[in-house]
């Protein structure tokens, strides 16, 4: 793989102890992708990726839609709207070539920021994404997510067609989503890693506050037995989770053993997917300020990583 390093950073990876290469050379979008393409597009571990990716920041959208003979007819789809960057289109584009799935578009609003959507139809979800998610046991883990998955699914199994019968049904779908939703042990499934990696994409922060203390954070409206997993995942001798409200959850990470384990487990190229997009420069400016932080530059001098 030929690497370019931008000039500005020369000088601090010529002495950069034990870094993973591909995060940290990896800004220029070209390269990145035929890296990954050659080491990575297998469907499993992107699908995961996916996944954890709409869990964060993405929906399925179940809406009604007139026809010729004004019946309301059901029409679902999944979005991501992301605020417009070359390194997350790519990432998009990345993900829709390895899934086969979706269609990406450009919106420019009135005000505000342009922004690039990526959206999978009703046809995509019911004969690819669905299929593949039972092929690889893969399993959206967020609480709203999960909901909007099984009032989908059902609506698809059962070929409801017409949005007046989900309110018919509504007491079946609420049976269906009781029995199938996951409430805990969700780090038991082989795809967490890979969830988390795409979890992370979306919901994610590598901070350094103005103390100088670095942070992982992850926040969620509920979802704290979600949080509280990840949390045990890397098996962190205290919970780090800080509740605010009673419904929003915020877990960080910042002590020099934890943010230890946090930057191996995102260097791990031969278990886990890259991150991608904006976020991957994101970690990657990051870790360069680690190196320059008194407190934490000894992970890259004693070689924990």
């Amino acid at each position: 793989m030929l690497l370019f390093f931008l000039p500005l950073f020369i000088l601090f990876l010529i002495s950069f102890p034990k870094f993973n290469n591909n995060y940290i050379n990896n800004f220029n979008i070209t390269n990145q992708k035929r890296y990954i393409n050659q080491n990575y597009s297998d469907v499993k571990s992107v699908l995961s990726l996916f996944i954890g990716f709409i869990d964060a920041d993405g929906y399925i959208r179940i809406s009604s839609q007139k026809n010729l003979y004004d019946k309301n007819h059901i029409n679902i789809s999944i979005v991501l709207n992301l605020k417009y960057s070359n390194e997350d289109r790519y990432m998009l584009e990345y993900i829709k070539e390895v899934l086969n799935i979706g269609y990406i578009y450009n919106i420019t609003p009135r005000k505000g920021n342009k922004i690039i959507r990526f959206e999978i139809s009703k046809s995509d979800i019911k004969t690819k994404l669905y299929p593949l998610l039972s092929k690889y046991n893969i399993k959206f883990l967020t609480e709203d997510r999960q909901k909007q998955y099984y009032i989908s699914k059902y609506i698809l199994d059962n070929n409801i067609i017409y949005y007046d019968d989900i309110n018919l049904n509504k007491e079946i779908i609420k049976d269906y989503i009781n029995k199938n939703i996951i409430k805990n042990n969700f780090n038991k499934y082989s795809f967490f890693n890979n969830w988390l990696i795409g979890f992370t994409i979306g919901n994610g922060s590598f901070l350094i506050k103005k103390n100088g203390d670095a942070c992982y954070q992850l926040k969620q409206k509920n979802n704290y037995n979600l949080l509280l997993d990840i949390n045990n995942y890397f098996d962190f001798k205290y919970i780090n989770i800080f509740t605010n409200r009673k419904i929003y959850n915020q877990l960080t990470i910042s002590s020099v053993n934890n943010i230890t384990t946090i930057i191996n487990f995102f260097n791990d190229s031969n278990n886990n997917h890259p991150l991608l997009g904006s976020k991957l420069t994101s970690y990657n400016n990051w870790l360069l300020k680690l190196n320059l932080n008194s407190r934490y530059k000894s992970i890259f001098k004693d070689k924990k990583i």
